[in-house]
């Protein structure tokens, strides 16, 4: 997913408010269980996963796919008990 993933403003203050670093929810895609699939999603579609960190810290992310830049981006990032 090198080059291809990008943040939203969003997703960039949820990562420094719950003091995550973007490259660990990037590197537990792979890992990711899926949660909800949303193709019909305004303005892009989307998709919900449940994720863990490095260090193990289980965490859903919502990602978009948006077409005219080939690439996925984070809407937000967020701990499941929260």
């Amino acid at each position: 997913m090198e080059g291809r993933v990008t943040f939203t403003n969003h997703a960039d203050e949820r990562l420094a408010e719950r003091h995550i670093a973007a490259w660990q929810v990037v590197d537990g895609f792979d890992g990711a269980k899926l949660i909800e699939v949303d193709p019909k999603a305004k303005p892009n579609p989307k998709v919900v996963t449940r994720q863990a960190l490095a260090d193990g810290t289980p965490v859903i992310a919502v990602w978009a796919f948006v077409k005219s830049i080939d690439s996925a981006t984070l809407i937000t990032v967020y701990y499941p008990d929260e």
